[in-house]
């Protein structure tokens, strides 16, 4: 990389085998080259926490309607309250225990999946569809 460029680039391959594209940033990531295992621990990491983003305000409404802490059990007047009274930080409280169980158990998943897959040749043969709908069951029983 030259020192001539104010910006450097971060690739992100979508697989670890595919070709990347380049996102500008000051600072030089290659995630092209990281090896497999450290690029499944990236990619379930980044998965597990944007999930947990994403899906945990919907945690916290069914949470609170199946608790009954709320004077209704709907869930738009649960989610009234909670806005009400605790703002948006009230959807995200417990976010930080949700993400420290959910990083570990994603890339635990995904690292037993991908193991049993390549194990038994990665679905390349005719029994391809066994081997990874096998594989993705063995990973729940793991977890």
């Amino acid at each position: 990389m030259s020192q001539d460029s104010p910006q450097s680039t971060i690739s992100v391959p979508s697989s670890p085998s595919s070709s990347s594209f380049h996102l500008a940033s000051r600072t030089a990531i290659r995630i092209s080259n990281l090896p497999s295992y450290q690029f499944n621990i990236l990619a379930s990491t980044l998965a597990a926490i944007s999930a947990r983003l994403i899906t945990h305000p919907l945690d916290t409404i069914k949470t609170r309607v199946q608790v009954g802490t709320h004077k209704s059990h709907a869930i738009r007047s649960t989610l009234q309250t909670i806005l009400k009274t605790d703002g948006i930080r009230g959807l995200y409280r417990g976010l930080g225990v949700s993400i420290a169980f959910s990083v570990p158990a994603l890339g635990v998943y995904l690292y037993t999946y991908d193991s049993i897959k390549d194990y038994f040749g990665g679905g390349q043969n005719i029994w391809g569809v066994a081997i990874y709908e096998g594989a993705g069951e063995v990973s729940k029983i793991i977890i």
